[in-house]
């Protein structure tokens, strides 16, 4: 099961939230960080205290640890697949 929900933070910017259930059967909470249309979202979460970016594609998701990998990097790298 998958919860989303949506706030507005300080500065009246739009924040698109989703709970996700990982496989260990925890939860963790994702950050919508960049939308790009329909094609491909990219969230962010800390499951065990490390960033983490999930690129949601149509057909398939990627996930870039946090530690090798900044926010811009894979924005980078998802517009290049573009």
């Amino acid at each position: 099961m998958v919860v989303y929900w949506c706030y507005y933070n300080d500065n009246d910017v739009f924040n698109f939230n989703r709970m996700a259930h990982l496989s260990c059967g925890c939860e963790c909470m994702r950050l919508l960080e960049c939308n790009y249309g329909t094609e491909v979202r990219i969230f962010s979460e800390r499951p065990f205290g490390y960033k983490r970016y999930i690129v949601e594609w149509e057909d398939h998701t990627e996930i870039f640890n946090g530690m090798w990998y900044s926010l811009d990097k894979v924005k980078e790298i998802v517009e290049k697949r573009l």
